[in-house]
């Protein structure tokens, strides 16, 4: 089976309508387990069946209660959240298409693959092999512009409620979250050494001359590099050394990837997503010991980032090379 995405009619300002190129439906990816890729194929026909030419989170999210774990389902169902229920509350708002729409010539929204890709990355954060019903399930909330909020206030319950009864009954590692509000000079840094500490300030720094709101985590290689170039950290200058890497090399490759800038003030930044995720493999990677600025790279690695992960290959620095670093 297949599904369209978007097709993008003007980037100024951005129109995205339905009947855009096709892709394989489930994704063509042997990372999404078993129940996700039965939830995301229903969920197809789910849409097809109300008459929608399009597939979104609260499709997916109807869709991936069937396919949850019995241990989690029983445990939704006793805060009055089941696929039936849910299901219904969807229909009420949502209603019938006028139309008939064969599940091939459905379009996949934005904010529906915004869905799947989170799921991806729920399941990274919890270091799970598989994306599972219930990554699904929580990725539909997280990413939501609304429409799931609806079902769940319609079942009296909250985005929270539903997210931490699902989460009680997952193997979940104590790094899970622990950076969901944390900022790069506040957040869960108790066990961070002081160069992994300066290491995610001098990031910051680099973002805000950069004149880029959002923290990713090739900033992090950026505040590596200036550690380095510093003299102030041994264990900075020693990790370059033995990535074979110089902290121009870094830069190099990071101006690049750099956007226009306009003036950022501290209190407008963030950490993305991606650079959380990140750092809280750093945590999971170091145990019950110090978090020190290899983990932070290792964790690159780790945690699947794209970005910095490419430049860090670009550079040299071999996946293998840089978990080197901490074995």
């Amino acid at each position: 089976m297949t599904i369209h995405t978007g097709a993008i009619t003007s980037r100024d300002p951005l129109t995205i309508v339905p009947g855009g190129a096709s892709m394989p439906w489930p994704p063509d990816d042997p990372r999404y387990g078993p129940d996700a890729r039965r939830a995301l194929a229903d969920a197809q026909l789910e849409a097809a069946n109300l008459g929608h030419n399009h597939l979104s989170p609260p499709h997916i999210f109807v869709s991936a209660l069937t396919q949850l774990s019995r241990v989690t389902a029983d445990a939704l169902a006793g805060v009055g959240v089941t696929d039936a229920a849910a299901r219904s509350a969807f229909g009420s708002f949502m209603g019938r298409g006028s139309a008939t729409t064969a599940p091939e010539d459905i379009t996949l929204t934005p904010l529906g693959q915004n869905a799947i890709e989170r799921a991806m990355h729920e399941s990274w954060r919890m270091h799970h092999p598989q994306v599972r019903a219930e990554h699904l399930v929580l990725a539909c909330i997280i990413v939501d512009n609304g429409f799931v909020a609806r079902i769940l206030v319609a079942l009296d319950q909250t985005r929270d409620s539903v997210m931490s009864a699902i989460i009680a009954t997952l193997d979940v590692p104590d790094s899970y979250r622990a950076a969901e509000n944390a900022t790069a000079t506040n957040g869960p840094y108790e066990r961070f050494d002081d160069d992994a500490k300066r290491m995610l300030e001098l990031a910051e720094g680099e973002a805000i001359e950069a004149g880029d709101r959002g923290i990713n985590s090739h900033y992090f290689l950026l505040g590596l590099a200036r550690l380095a170039e510093s003299g102030e950290s041994p264990a900075a200058e020693r990790i370059l050394r033995t990535l074979g890497v110089t902290s121009a090399e870094l830069r190099a490759e990071v101006e690049k990837l750099r956007r226009p800038s306009e003036r950022v003030e501290r209190l407008q930044l963030w950490l993305t997503a991606s650079a959380k995720l990140v750092i809280e493999h750093a945590i999971h990677n170091a145990g019950t010991g110090t978090v020190r600025p290899e983990h932070l790279l290792v964790a690159i690695d780790t945690a699947h980032d794209s970005i910095a992960g490419y430049i860090l290959k670009q550079v040299g620095a071999m996946p293998e090379r840089v978990r080197s670093l901490v074995d």
